[in-house]
C-alpha cells in the first residue's frame, strides 16, 4: 500500500528536522494503527518542541516520550509547545 502524500511529506520533514528514527521508528506503517499513531505523535511533538526551545522542553518535559498516560501532562506539552511556537493558545 503506497503511503498518503501528507505521511510521506510529515517523513520528510522529519528528515529535515533530524528527527532520531533510532528513538521510535516512524515509517508509513505506523499510522495504520491508532496505538502506534498517538505513540508517534507524541514523538513528533517532542521532537518538534525540543527544536524549537530545547532550555523550555527540558524544564516542561524530561525525559523524552513515551508520555505518561494522565491527558493534562499531554496537553501541557501541547500547551508549551504552542506558546513557544508564538501561535499562542486559543
Amino acid at each position: 500500500m503506497k503511503p498518503s502524500p501528507t505521511v510521506s511529506l510529515l517523513l520528510v520533514n522529519l528528515r529535515l528536522l533530524d528527527y532520531d528514527f533510532g528513538a521510535f521508528s516512524i515509517t508509513p506503517d505506523v499510522f495504520t494503527s491508532l496505538t502506534n499513531k498517538g505513540k508517534a505523535f507524541e514523538y513528533i511533538i517532542y521532537h518538534l518542541f525540543n527544536v524549537f526551545d530545547p532550555e523550555e522542553c527540558a524544564l516542561v518535559r524530561s525525559p523524552p516520550p513515551p508520555l505518561p498516560s494522565p491527558p493534562p501532562l499531554r496537553l501541557s506539552l501541547l500547551h508549551s509547545l504552542a506558546l513557544t511556537l508564538g501561535g499562542g493558545v486559543s
